[in-house]
């Protein structure tokens, strides 16, 4: 059971992944760029509303737009296929990954913002300005390179909760993850099932610490080579 609840919940998380990452990091570099203009204001404000919206918030307002008056995706994402694979029906996934994204999207978003910012005003951006280097290079080759390590291991960091502590979506959307087994655990006071769902989620969430700490190394050469 808890195998299967991981994998379901894996599927969910990679999409929500796939959504979060491209949007997250493109809207806050954009802000970045453009600190104290109107696109870095309104990201900002998206951004701050996003991030204080609440899951089942958020997955009601989707379930309304694209389940209710546009019809084009299935509101309930239990999967009708005889193994209960989610794979089999993937538009059920849509939801409940888009509810997940924009859950973490701002969050993201702000942390990557601030980030490019404080990169675009150190000494070495100056310098490579002040050597004629276009300003596509400067960002590319050396502002965003040092700016993206900060929400890429907010993301790693994130992915422990993206597939653990899916509760308020799984049970939302009906879908059969691992934060549901959780909830259904606690809820018929199924003592044994809830400490090793407990006990999986903890493993899952040092894992994610684990890869972040990874991730920061291979990014950072003084963190690879130990220095300070």
């Amino acid at each position: 059971m808890l195998f299967t609840g991981l994998r379901n919940s894996l599927y969910l998380a990679v999409l929500g992944m796939a959504m979060l990452v491209p949007i997250s990091l493109i809207a806050g570099v954009i802000a970045g760029l453009t600190e104290g203009r109107w696109p870095d204001w309104l990201i900002s404000i998206g951004a701050l509303l996003t991030t204080s919206l609440p899951e089942f918030v958020s997955g009601i307002l989707l379930i309304i737009v694209f389940a209710w008056w546009l019809k084009i995706l299935p509101g309930n994402s239990l999967p009708g296929s005889e193994d209960g694979n989610p794979l089999a029906q993937p538009d059920k996934l849509i939801l409940p990954a888009a509810t997940l994204a924009l859950s973490q999207v701002g969050y993201v978003a702000r942390i990557t913002r601030v980030s490019v910012a404080k990169v675009m005003k150190s000494a070495y951006i100056r310098t490579a300005v002040l050597k004629g280097l276009p300003r596509h290079v400067v960002v590319f080759r050396h502002g965003l390179r040092n700016a993206l390590l900060a929400p890429v291991t907010v993301i790693t960091t994130q992915l422990g909760w993206m597939i653990g502590g899916l509760i308020v979506i799984e049970w939302l959307f009906n879908y059969p993850g691992l934060g549901r087994l959780f909830y259904g655990a606690a809820y018929f006071n199924d003592i044994p099932l809830l400490e090793a769902s407990a006990l999986f989620g903890v493993v899952v969430a040092v894992a994610s610490q684990l890869a972040a700490d990874i991730m920061y190394g291979l990014l950072n050469p003084l963190i690879r080579h130990g220095q300070t």
